[in-house]
Order: C-alpha cells, then sequence, then structure tokens
C-alpha cells in the first residue's frame, strides 16, 4: 500500500546525529542527485544492478566514473533492487585501500550498517548511500551536514512543486518556482528530524499569498507500511507543524507547535 500509493504525497525523515546517518522515504536517487549544489563525484558500487559499470581489478568491485553518473540516472536501473555506494575522488586511492577497509564497506553494503563510521581518508567519500529499494527506505550517511540540509531543502520543495504547483492567479503572470527552504529554516526543526517526521503534500496548501507544507511526527520506523498507518492516525490531530511560503516576501518559516518549540 505505501510503496504504491503513498510514497509520491509525503517525505519521511529520521536523522541520526550521533551515526551521521539519515533514514528517509519519498524521494529517490534522482532526486538526491538534482537537489546536490554539486555534481556527485564517481562512486564505487557496493550492491547494485547497473548494467555498465567500470571495472577496478585491485579491489575487484564495480565503479562509475563521475562523468557518467548521468548515463546511471538515464538507466533508472537505481530503481531495481539493492542500490548501495560511496562516492570517491581519485580512481588511484581505491589502489591503496586495506584489507580491513573493503571488508568494511563490503559489511556495508550487505547489511546496510555500519561496523565503523563509513569515511575514508583514501576515499575522503562525503557519503555513504544505502537502499534495498530506492526511495522507499533509504539510509545515507553523511560526511558534512550542510549536504543532508540543501538536499532536503531542494526536495521539499521539488516535491511541494510536483503535487501542488504554485499557480498564477492572472492570465499574464508568469509562474514561479518556489526557492530551495534554506539550512537556517530546516535547522529550527532539528528535534523534529531527529524524533521521525513526514512533510505531507497532499495535506499541503497553495493560496494566493502563502504555501505550506504541514508536517507531523510519527516516530523511527524500519517499515514504511507500519510507518504510513501511524501517520494516518497522526494526521487526525493538529500539524506538529508547518513550513510556510510567504509568495511576496520570496521567503520560508517555520512554524512549530508550543510543545516542540
Amino acid at each position: 500500500m505505501a510503496r504504491n500509493n503513498h510514497l509520491h504525497n509525503f517525505v519521511y525523515i529520521v536523522v541520526n546525529s550521533r551515526d551521521r546517518y539519515v533514514l528517509s522515504s519519498g524521494y529517490d536517487f534522482a532526486d538526491f542527485t538534482h537537489c546536490l549544489q554539486e555534481p556527485l563525484n564517481n562512486l564505487l558500487l557496493l550492491k547494485h544492478h547497473y548494467q555498465n559499470p567500470a571495472f577496478h581489478y585491485v579491489t575487484q568491485m564495480d565503479y562509475i566514473p563521475k562523468e557518467s553518473v548521468n548515463d546511471l540516472l538515464q538507466s533508472e536501473t537505481y530503481k531495481t533492487g539493492h542500490f548501495c555506494w560511496v562516492d570517491f575522488e581519485d580512481i588511484f586511492n581505491l589502489d591503496t585501500l586495506e584489507g580491513q577497509e573493503l571488508a568494511e564497506l563490503l559489511f556495508l553494503g550487505h547489511t546496510k550498517r555500519h561496523l565503523t563510521p563509513p569515511f575514508y581518508q583514501e576515499l575522503n567519500n562525503q557519503f555513504a548511500y544505502l537502499t534495498e529499494q530506492d526511495g522507499v527506505l533509504n539510509r545515507t550517511y553523511y560526511k558534512n551536514w550542510n549536504d543532508f540540509y540543501t538536499i532536503l531543502g531542494g526536495v521539499l520543495v521539488k516535491k511541494l512543486a510536483e503535487v501542488r504547483p504554485e499557480r498564477s492567479w492572472l492570465p499574464f503572470q508568469k509562474k514561479k518556482s518556489y526557492p530551495r527552504v534554506p539550512a537556517t529554516i530546516l535547522h529550527q526543526l532539528s528535534t523534529v528530524l531527529t524524533e521521525g517526521v513526514v512533510f505531507s503534500f497532499a495535506m499541503a496548501k497553495v493560496e494566493r499569498s502563502t504555501a505550506e507544507i504541514p508536517f507531523w511526527v510519527v516516530g523511527d520506523f524500519y517499515d514504511i507500511d507500519d510507518m504510513v498507518e501511524t501517520f494516518q492516525q497522526e494526521v487526525t490531530k493538529p500539524a506538529t507543524g508547518r513550513l510556510v511560503f510567504d509568495k511576496k516576501q520570496r521567503e520560508w518559516n517555520a512554524i512549530l507547535t508550543n510543545s516542540f518549540e
């Protein structure tokens, strides 16, 4: 039910600040890459179904050069089953990976869990991206939290525009795209993000002067169907808060209920 009918209507986020990862649902690899401010680097593939990877003989692992990431996106094979990778800067540095580090990477791709924080000096990786079904439930490790807030801010407005596009109220008005939700605004939601929050686009409102994305705290889930069931109960209650876009000022603000201020 959740996978077919609900994934386009919400974004679910749980931040684990201690271990530097985010559980997410409702956006996939294409959304992730679209909302990055800088293009992805080379990708070391830990588990995948891509048909045309390059092969690194020293590590015996597949990889995608950064100039071929668009080919991966166009193939859409990331939508098929397991898709796990870490980025890396230089192909020659793969030769310097030690056996212990290779074992940790293989464990990471196999279990979707880390033995040690999955950031390696030889790779200088910024991310570790792990999923069994992309967009349904992803675990993504972030070396720099600013990247997470940048991606989330972009994903939220991308989904809002898809589900509730900004309308032109007069025939001669041009449609305007929503600006990215600033990291400074999303930082105000740090508490609810660690609790497990659903941003609902089905419940979003787009009016003449404002646009609103409501959100509800639902808890920490590893099964998205269970999460959706809980959300369907919580959505009958007042929202935990709202992201509000003032169209005249072209600014976003976050409004929280008293219990989470």
